[in-house]
C-alpha cells in the first residue's frame, strides 16, 4: 500500500486531487483474492501504508488521517456490500459477476470514500481542499475511483495464488520432452549451409565462376 499510495502522491499535481490513484482499487482486489490478509493486521497495514506515505511528502498528521479513513472505507463498504448481496467474487471472469462487482464498488466505495473526504477534509486546518470547488472535488475523486478500480482491480483478481504456481510447474515438469519436434529443428540446424562459397566441396562453383569471368575478358 505504501509503493501504491506513493506513486499516485507523487503523480498528483499540487493542491489538486491525485487521477491516478491505485492504492484503493489494490487493497480492495488484495482482500478479495487472499482472503487470509482481511483481518486485523492487514487492515493495520494498509492504515500504516496510506499514512506514512502521505507524511513522507509534507502532508499533516489531522489532513493524512482523514485522508486516509477516506481511503480506508472504499474497500470496508465494498467488502460490506458484496457480503450484504452474497456476490461470489470469485466468479468475477464470468457472466455478469464482474459487473456486479464494478457497481458495488462504484456506487459503494468509491461514492463512500468521495463523500466521507468532501465531508471532513475542506473543513480541517491547511487542506488543499476548499468549498467554493467541492462539486468538483467530489466528481474528480468519484470519477477517479472508479477508473482506477476498472484498471487495476482485475489485475490483481487474477493473480494466481500459491496452489495454481506449484500445480503449473509441476504440470510442465511432468510432460514429456517432444522429441519428434526438437530433433528436426537440431538436424537440420547441423546440416544446414548458410555460406556455401566458403567450403571446399562447393569449390566447383568459385572455379566455374573464375572461367567464365576469364573467358568474358578474352
Amino acid at each position: 500500500m505504501f509503493a501504491c499510495a506513493l506513486a499516485g502522491i507523487i503523480g498528483r499535481p499540487l493542491t489538486f486531487l491525485a487521477i491516478f490513484w491505485p492504492a484503493n482499487a489494490v487493497l480492495l482486489g488484495l482482500f478479495l483474492r487472499f482472503p487470509t490478509l482481511k483481518n486485523i493486521g492487514g487492515w493495520l497495514g494498509a492504515f500504516i501504508g496510506f499514512m506514512i506515505a502521505d507524511l513522507i511528502t509534507g502532508n499533516t498528521f489531522l489532513v493524512t488521517l482523514f485522508l486516509t479513513l477516506a481511503n480506508l472505507s472504499h474497500a470496508l463498504v465494498t467488502l460490506l456490500l458484496i457480503h450484504f448481496f452474497k456476490l461470489d467474487y470469485k466468479q468475477y471472469n464470468k457472466g455478469l459477476t464482474f459487473l456486479y462487482l464494478f457497481g458495488i464498488s462504484a456506487f459503494g466505495g468509491c461514492l463512500a470514500a468521495a463523500s466521507f473526504a468532501c465531508l471532513t477534509v475542506p473543513h480541517l486546518p491547511n487542506t488543499f481542499m476548499s468549498m467554493d470547488r467541492i462539486w468538483i472535488d467530489f466528481g474528480m475523486w468519484w470519477t477517479g475511483e472508479i477508473l482506477n478500480v476498472i484498471a487495476f482491480l482485475p489485475i490483481v483478481l487474477a493473480i494466481p495464488n500459491q496452489n495454481t504456481i506449484q500445480n503449473y510447474f509441476q504440470e510442465y515438469k511432468q510432460q514429456p520432452l517432444q522429441t519428434e519436434i526438437l530433433l528436426p529443428f537440431f538436424r537440420r540446424c547441423t546440416l544446414s549451409d548458410p555460406y556455401p562459397f566458403f567450403y571446399w566441396p562447393r569449390g566447383n562453383y568459385v572455379s566455374d565462376r573464375c572461367i567464365d569471368l576469364s573467358s568474358v575478358e578474352l
